[in-house]
Protein backbone atom coordinates (compact mmCIF):
# COMPACT_ATOMS: atom_id res chain seq x y z
CA UNK A 1 0.00 0.00 0.00
CA UNK A 2 1.29 3.16 -0.94
CA UNK A 3 1.90 6.37 1.65
CA UNK A 4 -0.09 9.25 0.95
CA UNK A 5 2.44 11.91 0.99
CA UNK A 6 1.75 15.80 0.59
CA UNK A 7 3.74 16.42 -1.70
CA UNK A 8 3.35 14.39 -5.03
CA UNK A 9 5.80 15.61 -7.51
CA UNK A 10 9.76 16.76 -7.76
CA UNK A 11 8.48 20.45 -8.33
CA UNK A 12 6.81 20.60 -5.08
CA UNK A 13 10.01 19.23 -3.45
CA UNK A 14 11.64 21.91 -4.95
CA UNK A 15 9.43 24.97 -4.18
CA UNK A 16 9.45 23.59 -0.42
CA UNK A 17 13.28 23.80 -0.80
CA UNK A 18 13.48 27.08 -1.78
CA UNK A 19 11.24 28.50 0.74
CA UNK A 20 13.63 27.65 3.22
CA UNK A 21 16.29 30.84 4.03
CA UNK A 22 19.71 29.70 4.80
CA UNK A 23 20.46 32.24 8.02
CA UNK A 24 22.56 35.41 7.52
CA UNK A 25 25.96 35.02 9.46
CA UNK A 26 27.22 37.95 11.87
CA UNK A 27 29.66 40.16 10.94
CA UNK A 28 32.17 39.48 13.69
CA UNK A 29 33.41 43.35 15.02
CA UNK A 30 37.03 44.60 14.37
CA UNK A 31 39.19 46.15 16.62
CA UNK A 32 40.18 49.76 15.37
CA UNK A 33 42.39 51.26 17.67
CA UNK A 34 40.95 54.71 17.49
CA UNK A 35 37.60 53.72 19.08
CA UNK A 36 37.18 52.61 23.09
CA UNK A 37 37.85 49.10 23.76
CA UNK A 38 35.12 48.96 25.55
CA UNK A 39 32.80 49.68 22.84
CA UNK A 40 34.85 46.88 21.40
CA UNK A 41 34.35 44.39 23.88
CA UNK A 42 30.59 45.39 23.99
CA UNK A 43 30.26 44.54 19.98
CA UNK A 44 32.15 41.43 20.61
CA UNK A 45 29.49 40.11 23.37
CA UNK A 46 26.37 41.18 20.73
CA UNK A 47 28.14 39.33 17.81
CA UNK A 48 29.02 36.68 19.85
CA UNK A 49 24.92 36.27 21.28
CA UNK A 50 24.11 36.77 17.34
CA UNK A 51 26.92 34.10 16.45
CA UNK A 52 25.56 31.81 18.84
CA UNK A 53 21.49 32.56 17.30
CA UNK A 54 23.40 31.77 13.99
CA UNK A 55 24.17 28.30 14.52
CA UNK A 56 20.92 27.78 16.32
CA UNK A 57 18.89 28.82 12.75
CA UNK A 58 21.43 27.29 10.46
CA UNK A 59 21.09 23.38 12.72
CA UNK A 60 17.41 24.51 12.12
CA UNK A 61 17.95 24.48 8.26
CA UNK A 62 19.78 21.72 7.46
CA UNK A 63 17.51 19.56 10.06
CA UNK A 64 14.50 20.94 7.59
CA UNK A 65 16.51 20.11 4.56
CA UNK A 66 17.80 16.52 5.44
CA UNK A 67 13.90 16.02 6.39
CA UNK A 68 12.90 17.52 2.82
CA UNK A 69 15.58 15.51 1.30
CA UNK A 70 14.52 12.22 3.30
CA UNK A 71 10.73 12.85 2.05
CA UNK A 72 11.64 13.11 -1.47
CA UNK A 73 14.17 9.92 -1.35
CA UNK A 74 11.43 7.73 0.13
CA UNK A 75 8.49 9.65 -2.26
CA UNK A 76 10.61 8.76 -5.43
CA UNK A 77 11.53 5.34 -5.02
CA UNK A 78 7.89 4.56 -4.28
CA UNK A 79 6.19 6.79 -6.89
CA UNK A 80 8.61 4.90 -9.65
CA UNK A 81 7.55 1.51 -8.12
CA UNK A 82 11.55 0.92 -6.84
CA UNK A 83 10.04 -0.56 -3.65
CA UNK A 84 10.89 -4.12 -4.10
CA UNK A 85 14.53 -3.93 -5.56
CA UNK A 86 17.54 -4.72 -2.98
CA UNK A 87 19.16 -2.40 -4.13
CA UNK A 88 17.05 0.88 -3.90
CA UNK A 89 19.34 3.12 -2.10
CA UNK A 90 22.08 2.62 -4.48
CA UNK A 91 20.31 3.46 -7.33
CA UNK A 92 18.89 6.45 -5.86
CA UNK A 93 21.90 7.47 -4.72
CA UNK A 94 23.38 7.20 -8.25
CA UNK A 95 20.30 9.00 -9.80
CA UNK A 96 21.08 12.02 -6.61
CA UNK A 97 24.82 11.92 -7.47
CA UNK A 98 23.69 12.40 -11.33
CA UNK A 99 21.23 15.16 -10.62
CA UNK A 100 20.79 16.73 -7.86
CA UNK A 101 23.06 19.75 -9.08
CA UNK A 102 19.93 20.20 -11.66
CA UNK A 103 17.58 20.16 -8.61
CA UNK A 104 14.23 17.51 -7.49
CA UNK A 105 13.14 16.94 -11.35
CA UNK A 106 16.06 16.15 -13.01
CA UNK A 107 17.02 13.67 -10.15
CA UNK A 108 13.11 12.33 -10.21
CA UNK A 109 13.52 11.69 -14.23
CA UNK A 110 16.68 9.93 -14.05
CA UNK A 111 15.34 7.44 -11.75
CA UNK A 112 12.26 7.04 -13.39
CA UNK A 113 14.79 5.73 -16.46
CA UNK A 114 16.78 3.55 -14.19
CA UNK A 115 13.18 2.10 -13.09
CA UNK A 116 12.48 1.20 -16.85
CA UNK A 117 15.45 -0.81 -16.92
CA UNK A 118 15.63 -2.18 -13.83
CA UNK A 119 11.68 -3.56 -13.60
CA UNK A 120 11.69 -5.26 -17.63
CA UNK A 121 15.29 -6.07 -17.15
CA UNK A 122 14.99 -8.17 -13.60
CA UNK A 123 11.91 -10.51 -13.88
CA UNK A 124 13.85 -11.33 -16.92
CA UNK A 125 16.39 -12.12 -15.09
CA UNK A 126 14.80 -13.71 -12.27
CA UNK A 127 13.13 -16.72 -14.26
Amino acid sequence: MKKKYIITTPEKFSARMRNLKYPKIPQKPLLNYSIDAEYYVNNLKKYEIHYSDFIKAKKKYSDESNKIYQEFKIWAIEDCGLNNLPNKKEVFSYAWMKGHSSGFYEVYSILEELSELFLIYLPKQQK
